[in-house]
């Protein structure tokens, strides 16, 4: 019955230690590249969530600025 040792020393054997650095190397690779991902994920929606915020407050200037010029214009017609 062979062993984790056995089948190991055979990995090696087969593919060299060139070989099984390279896998790692590849796998390592992979998952740095998916931390870059996740990361870059996030702040896109801490971005997306702070443009919402922007958005809203512009939504409100707008309106306080559409008030203020109906208030204009009545004083204006008063006059």
């Amino acid at each position: 019955m062979a062993t984790s040792n056995d089948k190991t020393h055979s990995l090696l054997k087969f593919m060299g230690f060139t070989g099984v650095a390279a896998i790692f190397g590849v796998a390592f690779s992979f998952g740095h590249a998916q931390q870059v991902i996740d990361d870059t994920s996030a702040m896109a929606k801490t971005d997306q969530a702070q443009i919402e915020s922007l958005s809203a407050d512009i939504r409100v200037q707008q309106q306080e600025i559409v008030d203020v010029d109906r208030r204009v214009n009545r004083l204006e017609d008063k006059k």
